[in-house]
């Protein structure tokens, strides 16, 4: 009997403890759902904190129930299992887990809970009033829970508020017949009790403590940031003003604060948290009338006064920083707020979430409410149909209070050697320093091609160095140019192309480095790195670059750079044909600016400061300069100049002058024969079109008429004849007009399939040479090196055959570089021609020079000579080429007689050679010797007085010499020329 006893008590034991495991698993599993609904609504019912409490005590109460039936049968309880949380977020699940973490991680939650450190002192650095009073005049709150974050929020509060405001609608009637705000109404009664108290207590002193508490509230208006209002707060604690009349006219007068003035809220809540300690019945009361408000305006659900709405949200939002209202009320109003999602609703949602979001979404005891909230806002944001200005409204304060996680962007970190560069241009450089930091960057590794490309680079971005020191930056280049040419040649196409850029791209925020780009490329011709040319062309593009479609009526920023410009290195244009530049650039500038003025964007509004900046920088460069009053005294002004420029262009190449045909014929005879084959031939057969255009120009002028001389047309005959047998001479002007017109159209049939790329890469036009970019350009010039190359090449070839009579004489190095030499001073004689002065030719004979080839034929008989003969055809010298059979005595004398006439030729060109290499060096000599100033690449004549550190290389002013030399010896070195192959002819 025993044993069967025992054996039931057992059994019952064992389902006991079974009956243990699933209530225990049961537990779990309601606290696993009540972790779920924690983690995606923020909070819990009270059905299922009851039904989770009453799940508890029931397992306490049989747990202890089995372990002491298990002592009675010496029994062991069996272990419960520990079942794993799956699933949990970041921030955990529930209120005791959220303590944890918050001091786990306290330092994350206070780094993300304000935007900065001034922001966290301005909120947690209260100033201590309790230091400065006695003990006895520090109170504590009794209230003070009410005030203090409840971690656990109580959805029965909520409801009961959503009740209250839904059942409203039944009292709208009652409320609307009275009149009175019950706010205000309490405010009176309160008022009007302490006024009471204090007239029958009235003596001195208090009248005097009313007079400067009065003249506190007033000044509480001027309290606009953190110093004042901390001086009114310790004012108001420690001069006897603390008494509870005042303290409830403080709490009118924070509360009546105008609904305008947003920026004082947050200096009045930091006045009532400091003065909390000693008069915490100050926040009790203004909290309560602030959400007094609050219930009032949302059981109106009118659609007015949005100002006060906003004021009291943000009001206690602010107050919710301070900690002077607790986070659970917050969230509630914000939670009231949404179920009221229409109207004036949405925006105080917006100031809320925007004034106290950050705070809330942060804060580990109400971030997960937070989070589910603001989720629902987006969630209803998408649902309605809103306003477009709600919708941006809800989206800036959703991501204010969570912004979007966004990956840090790494910061590139520069070798050590780039960042000194940085900072010797940037910080270092300086009116004392320039030396100094010229000598550091000659000492950087210059052959290193990334460390030269960084050095250019940031030589290139002045728009990072100070103002006032751009000009130290341009010397600082001028020295090192000394060094290493190819780095100011760098530095300044990249100043061009940005100053180019800028013209197409309107941007207003980089008008601050434009200005500064511009200021860089006067100082640059200030230490004379550019020539006038450049300037005058860069004031040019700033006045025609992209008018009516890029530079608009309404954009003056370009006649800022151009005065920027002439005020950086107009003063030096002063002499010479600069002042002449300058003074008709001056003339269009007036007219483009009157352009400005006259349109309708302005009428009789343009800035005063434009103006004074035009005159100001006029008046210094031209103080005798007479401005144009309206828009058709500056049209009239520039076609004055046009006359005067047509008469003067006029003047020089008349009607009567014919000296131009001469000297292309000649030019034409001397080279022409070359021009044989590839792109010279076509260049040549449509100049000649042209030429013969502007010749029956000159003889259809009334000038002629039909006394044109003869000997001209003989010239033009014979030279076109020699060079283009089958040429078609036109015999009147229309016709030479219809022959250039005929090319024309042809010429743009053949462009024709290239005109919609072209006027794509330029939008609406086709380029000009004015309208190329510096890369354009460069690409130009390169593709014409290009085909000169490939000219002097098939030139060199053709000189290798020249020269050589029956194949017995050879031609030396020497030979092909003084042709190379000839034909490059031919080259340049073309370009200077517009320098040389025109009279000096009048006395010189029109058979000036011939040009006499050699060649060999390939199958030529070896007993044969070519011989070259001379004859004359009216006042025209011609040659013919014969093959003539000859006796061996005869050839071997011929060809020794050519030998002498080779050897003196040589002789001559090395005296020749010699004269020139020795001016050269006479040149060079005399320059070092006597100029103390140095001289750079392509220096205007005219520009000797600029001032700045002039830094400079030995090669440059060679080159410079050279230049001079060919502009000065222009006359001589081709009558020498002339002679020397005449000489050459008649031995």
């Amino acid at each position: 009997l025993r044993a069967s006893c025992r054996r039931l008590l057992t059994e019952y034991y064992d389902s006991l403890c079974n009956h243990l495991l699933l209530e225990h698993k049961s537990l779990k599993c309601i606290e696993h759902r009540n972790n779920n609904i924690l983690n995606t609504k923020g909070e819990l019912s009270a059905e299922k904190q009851e039904e989770y409490a009453k799940a508890v005590a029931s397992f306490q109460k049989l747990s202890v129930n089995t372990s002491s039936f298990g002592e009675l049968l010496n029994k062991d309880v069996p272990a419960l299992p520990e079942d794993k949380i799956e699933d949990v977020d970041k921030f955990k699940i529930t209120v005791e887990n959220f303590k944890d973490l918050k001091n786990a991680v306290d330092i994350d939650f206070e780094f993300s809970l304000w935007d900065d450190p001034d922001t966290k002192a301005f909120y947690r650095d209260i100033p201590d009033v309790t230091s400065l009073l006695p003990s006895h005049c520090i109170k504590v709150n009794p209230t003070e829970k009410s005030i203090s974050t409840d971690p656990e929020p109580d959805e029965t509060i909520i409801e009961q508020d959503v009740k209250e405001l839904e059942n409203s609608a039944l009292d709208e009637k009652e409320d609307d017949e009275k009149d009175v705000d019950p706010v205000d109404e309490l405010l009176d009664e309160n008022l009007d009790a302490l006024d009471e108290e204090n007239s029958t207590s009235g003596n001195q002193d208090v009248s005097l403590k009313k007079v400067l508490f009065d003249n506190l509230i007033q000044r509480l208006l001027q309290c606009m940031n953190r110093d004042f209002i901390d001086k009114a707060a310790l004012e108001f604690a420690t001069t006897g003003l603390n008494t509870p009349s005042n303290r409830q006219k403080l709490v009118k007068a924070l509360f009546t604060v105008p609904r305008t003035r947003l920026d004082l809220l947050p200096f009045y809540s930091r006045l009532v948290a400091t003065i909390n300690p000693c008069a915490p019945d100050v926040a009790e009361k203004l909290c309560n009338l602030l959400k007094s408000d609050f219930r009032r305006h949302m059981k109106k659900k009118d659609q007015i006064y949005l100002e006060s709405k906003i004021k009291t949200v943000r009001f206690l939002g602010e107050l919710t920083k301070f900690q002077m209202w607790s986070t659970t009320d917050c969230l509630n109003m914000l939670k009231t707020l949404l179920l009221h999602f229409k109207h004036h609703s949405i925006d105080m949602i917006c100031a809320l979430v925007e004034t106290v979001g950050r705070y809330l979404f942060h804060s580990p005891e109400s971030h997960l409410r937070t989070k589910v909230l603001l989720e629902q806002m987006m969630r209803k944001k998408k649902i309605y149909n809103l306003d477009p200005r709600q919708v941006i409204m809800l989206e800036n304060a959703f991501y204010w209070a969570n912004p979007p996680e966004s990956e840090s962007i790494p910061v590139e970190k520069l070798p050590v050697e780039f960042e000194y560069v940085r900072y010797l241009l940037w910080k270092e450089l300086g009116k004392n320093t320039l030396e100094k930091v010229l000598r550091q960057l000659r000492k950087i590794h210059w052959s290193d091609p990334a460390v030269k490309k960084f050095a250019c680079k940031t030589l290139t971005e002045v728009w990072h160095v100070r103002y006032n020191s751009i000009q130290y930056v341009a010397s600082i280049l001028a020295g090192l140019v000394a060094y290493h040419e190819d780095v100011g040649i760098q530095v300044v196409d990249n100043i061009i192309e940005d100053v180019r850029i800028g013209l197409e791209i309107q941007n207003p925020k980089f008008n601050q480095r434009r200005v500064s780009v511009v200021r860089f490329l006067g100082e640059m011709y200030n230490f004379r790195m550019i020539e006038s040319s450049v300037i005058f062309k860069v004031l040019y593009s700033f006045i025609t670059f992209g008018q009516g479609s890029i530079d608009g009526p309404d954009h003056l920023f370009r006649i800022r750079l151009t005065c920027i410009l002439l005020d950086s290195c107009g003063q030096y244009f002063e002499r010479g044909s600069t002042k002449k530049k300058l003074d008709c650039f001056l003339i269009y500038f007036m007219r483009y600016v009157w352009k400005k003025k006259s349109s309708s964007h302005w009428s009789e509004n343009f800035p005063i400061d434009i103006d004074n900046m035009i005159s100001d920088t006029i008046e210094i460069l031209r103080p005798d300069f007479s401005f144009p009053s309206s828009l058709k005294e500056a049209e009239d002004a520039v076609n004055d100049l046009i006359t005067e420029m047509k008469t003067k262009l006029g003047s020089i190449d008349g009607p009567d002058h014919l000296f131009r045909i001469r000297l292309t014929c000649i030019l034409l005879d001397s080279c022409g024969q070359y021009f044989e084959r590839g792109s010279t031939k076509k260049k040549l057969d449509c100049f000649l079109i042209y030429f013969m255009r502007y010749v029956w120009k000159k003889k259809s002028s009334s000038h002629w008429s039909e006394n044109f001389p003869i000997d001209i047309d003989n010239m033009i005959s014979d030279t076109i004849e020699i060079l283009r047998p089958d040429f078609s001479f036109p015999s009147s002007l229309k016709e030479a007009e219809d022959a250039v017109n005929d090319l024309i159209t042809e010429m743009k049939t053949k462009l024709e399939p290239y005109l919609p790329v072209i006027k794509e890469q330029n939008n609406v036009q086709m380029e000009t040479p004015q309208n190329l970019t510096n890369c354009e350009l460069n690409d130009i010039s390169e593709d014409y090196e290009e085909e000169d190359a490939q000219q002097e090449a098939d030139y060199l070839d053709g000189m290798d055959q020249s020269a050589e009579i029956n194949g017995n004489v050879n031609e030396s190095q020497e030979d092909v570089d003084f042709i190379r030499e000839y034909e490059k001073f031919c080259s340049d004689n073309l370009q200077l021609r517009s320098d040389i002065n025109l009279n000096s030719f009048s006395n010189m004979p029109g058979n000036m020079s011939a040009n006499i080839s050699f060649r060999k034929k390939t199958d030529q008989n070896p007993a044969d000579m070519k011989l070259c003969v001379m004859v004359k055809k009216g006042n025209r010298t011609m040659f013919r080429d014969l093959d003539i059979p000859l006796p061996e005595e005869m050839a071997s004398s011929i060809q020794r007689n050519v030998q002498e006439e080779q050897d003196e030729r040589e002789k001559l060109k090395q005296k020749t050679l010699s004269i020139h290499e020795r001016q050269q060096e006479e040149e060079h000599q005399e320059l070092i010797s006597g100029i103390l100033q140095p001289l750079s690449v392509g220096v205007d004549a005219d520009f000797n007085q600029s001032p700045g550190n002039r830094f400079y290389k030995e090669d440059e002013i060679i080159h410079f010499n050279s230049l001079m030399f060919r502009r000065q010896n222009l006359l001589l070195l081709s009558r020498l020329i002339s002679e020397c192959f005449t000489l050459f002819i008649n031995s």
